[in-house]
């Protein structure tokens, strides 16, 4: 039996779509980004259009018959480092577009990822608000991935809708241990390798247990990762580390 088509916007390397494969298959991702297409291409069947999501109409959207978006919208507009414009911020408009479209395209569920900062937003009440109309029955999670076993420190807020209602447990549970082998390539290539340079300008950044951890202690079991961009526009940018 074939899954049922979804589409996954602001989709950048097309996690979100990574996510569902089990239970629908991307049609299209749509991000705007040319840094990503080469990557996404490589990893991913479906294609990357190359375009802002302000810019699709109806048409565009209906033309791939999807039953569910998969949203990753910018998260500056809501970051607690950031400004907290919320749909004051230019990087909403593709958002507000999506939103304006619901009752045209009618999409059958809905699953948007953001920072924590999202919820109570006036750009979540009008989603939430927009999506009620439809008939969905909407639900916020917050949650993170270490919670599901993966090595990762990232708590994100999800809103989940679906005009057939949802099911039950959707809320995280208790954190589950995994062993960062299950996470990690065996023979990881040889050109992936951390220079030794750049590993040391990071060893004093990460607090261990036992005074600093360093990055390249991935045996110990209870390691995670965080992002080292700290800040928007503050923090090491990929190029200056090369230099």
């Amino acid at each position: 039996m074939e899954r049922p088509a979804c589409l996954e916007f602001f989709s950048g390397l097309g996690g979100l779509g990574l996510a569902v494969k089990d239970r629908f298959r991307v049609a299209a991702a749509y991000d705007i980004d040319g840094d990503v297409e080469a990557t996404h291409r490589l990893n991913h069947p479906h294609p990357l259009v190359r375009r802002g999501v302000e810019s699709l109409d109806a048409a565009e959207i209906d033309r791939h018959d999807a039953v569910a978006w998969l949203l990753s919208p910018p998260c500056q507009p809501f970051t607690r480092r950031g400004k907290q414009r919320d749909l004051d911020d230019p990087r909403c408009a593709g958002l507000l577009k999506l939103i304006e479209l619901l009752p045209r395209c009618r999409p059958k569920a809905i699953l948007l990822e953001n920072v924590p900062g999202f919820h109570g937003s006036r750009a979540h009440a009008r989603l939430r608000s927009a999506l009620e109309e439809l008939g969905h029955e909407v639900r916020d999670v917050e949650a993170c991935p270490s919670e599901q076993g993966a090595p990762v420190r990232r708590r994100r807020h999800f809103v989940l809708s679906c005009r057939e209602g949802l099911a039950e447990g959707l809320a995280p549970g208790a954190t589950l241990a995994t062993d960062l082998d299950v996470h990690l390539d065996p023979a990881p290539a040889e050109d992936l390798t951390v220079p030794d340079e750049l590993r040391r300008r990071f060893d004093d950044e990460l607090p261990g247990r036992e005074g600093r951890l360093s990055l390249h202690q991935w045996r110990e079991r209870r390691c995670v990762a965080r992002p080292l961009r700290a800040r928007y526009g503050r923090s090491a940018s990929p190029r200056s580390l090369a230099r």
